[in-house]
């Protein structure tokens, strides 16, 4: 078994819904499909002298071959939510990707 190999296997313990990840609905033109991966949704504040901007920046981080025909305008639907990928920033190493994501 390769290196790379071992590590596609070692991110789906990480991925996976059991353990640290959740599924989502991914739904590229007219085809959906379930993804594993991390979502984060971070709260963001921007204070330049008190303007005072509340925000937050969900995102999911799934394996590059699950996220591969992604493009913004496709969705992801997690937890009754649905999102709009509004970035995707693939890894050095290309295994995985960040989908960038805004609350449709």
């Amino acid at each position: 078994m390769t290196f790379k190999t071992q590590m596609e296997l070692d991110l789906d313990v990480f991925i996976d819904p059991d353990e640290f990840g959740v599924s989502a609905l991914f739904t590229h033109g007219s085809t959906a499909a379930t993804i594993d991966g991390l979502f984060t949704d971070a709260f963001k504040l921007v204070n330049p002298a008190t303007g005072n901007i509340e925000s937050s920046s969900p995102q999911i981080e799934c394996k590059t071959t699950d996220a591969s025909p992604a493009v913004h305008g496709d969705t992801i639907r997690l937890s009754a939510v649905n999102y709009k990928i509004i970035g995707i920033q693939p890894s050095e190493d290309k295994l995985m990707t960040v989908l960038l994501l805004s609350r449709d």
